[in-house]
């Protein structure tokens, strides 16, 4: 099915990215042996089983997965891929670590506006 062929070329090359194989995945995730593997050499639909154990194995939100596996629909016409990576992040986060990264991109969003460099140069902190 070259439907899929982008989703398994993409998990492919995270996979491998991330120093693991297809066995090595299956096992993480609890999976037989070739759960994940046949799929992906031929080309079938990926399962949501396939996308969670994947997700697990990246260290990633199974939403990214399943969007790229066409099992959820991405969000509105217009986001940009790391829009979408940041919003599947942040919606992980807990409450408060959702109010850190908001703190966060305030203060880059101030910066830039200041026209200030990105990275300065600070002595160390003190305590």
């Amino acid at each position: 099915m070259q439907e899929y062929q982008a989703f398994w070329a993409w998990a492919e090359k995270q996979v491998y990215a991330a120093n693991l194989n297809w066995s090595k995945v299956e096992r993480m995730a609890g999976l037989s042996n070739g759960a994940i593997s046949k799929r992906a050499r031929y080309q079938e639909r990926p399962t949501e089983d396939t996308c969670t154990a994947i997700a697990m194995a990246l260290k990633l939100p199974k939403t990214i997965l399943f969007q790229k596996a066409g099992i959820i629909e991405s969000g509105p016409d217009g986001d940009t891929p790391s829009m979408k990576e940041i919003l599947d992040y942040f919606a992980s986060l807990s409450p408060a670590h959702q109010q850190d990264v908001i703190e966060h991109a305030k203060a880059l969003y101030a910066l830039e506006r200041a026209a200030t460099p990105y990275r300065v140069d600070h002595p160390p902190i003190r305590a």
